[in-house]
């Protein structure tokens, strides 16, 4: 009887904070929500589903119009489900939520802002970030919540971003990392088999841009025998997908001369 009245009084408190919360949205008061919030999962702190909820909410359909808007909400969602993996450590639903923040810029340029406030308040990359999360959750679920793919493309982008910004190395590791999550994608159980294909050929893609990535680093360093096969593999993936990366990285290649090259390869 005593467990069932808690849970009964628990049911109605929420339901109040509820109401509090969608009151505070119709009058504008946006910020009353994030303590009433806070009050709902104090009341049930081990609700996994009830924190991706509101997390969500507050990240998704709650982060206004206006620039400042969009960055104080995703400020305080992260916040608050950073606060809900204290609680719950091993949620694969708020690791997936938080990658999918930290990682928003990939889907929403609204949201282009997140590189800059992430690496100011955490000294990362936003996709850094994101990549941390998914994995995360991809050790936990074996990727079957969609981390695994949703991995794959944080990972994908943030490779390009470092080969861009010159970190090489950094840059095979994440190509690396992203061929292993396509990999875990592929052999999901219940996966099918257009899915798995795809998967195998995302992993395919991944394994020979981490190849190219560590051909080019290693000639720019000095190994000049290995900038032909690093440019006629980079070309590649550039005819392929007109990746900028790419185009870039075999530009510098031709362009720093490195012996062993040849006229030819500024002729095509």
């Amino acid at each position: 009887m005593g467990p069932a009245l808690g849970a009964g009084l628990r049911g109605f408190l929420l339901e109040v904070f509820r109401l509090r919360a969608d009151g505070a949205l119709r009058r504008g008061e946006t910020w009353a929500v994030p303590g009433l919030y806070r009050g709902m999962v104090a009341l049930d702190p081990g609700n996994e589903v009830l924190w991706d909820f509101l997390g969500y909410q507050m990240a998704y359909n709650l982060s206004g119009r206006q620039p400042w808007e969009r960055e104080e909400w995703t400020r305080e969602a992260l916040q608050f489900v950073q606060e809900g993996l204290l609680e719950l450590p091993e949620s694969t639903r708020l690791h997936v939520l938080e990658g999918r923040i930290y990682s928003r810029r990939l889907w929403d340029p609204d949201y282009s802002f997140l590189a800059a406030l992430v690496r100011e308040e955490e000294g990362r990359s936003d996709l850094e970030a994101a990549s941390a999360a998914l994995w995360k959750a991809i050790g936990l679920s074996a990727g079957k919540d969609g981390s695994a793919w949703l991995g794959f493309c944080v990972d994908v982008a943030l490779g390009g971003e470092l080969t861009l910004e010159g970190d090489l190395v950094r840059a095979v590791r994440a190509f690396e990392r992203a061929a292993e999550a396509a990999r875990v994608e592929r052999d999901r159980s219940d996966s099918d088999a257009g899915g798995r294909e795809a998967a195998g050929q995302a992993a395919d893609r991944a394994e020979r841009a981490a190849r190219a990535v560590d051909l080019a680093a290693r000639a720019l360093a000095g190994d000049a025998s290995l900038a032909t096969e690093a440019i006629r593999q980079l070309g590649a993936l550039e005819r392929e997908s007109g990746l900028s990366w790419a185009v870039r990285l075999r530009e510098r290649l031709i362009e720093a001369e490195v012996p062993g090259q040849g006229q030819g390869h500024r002729d095509g």
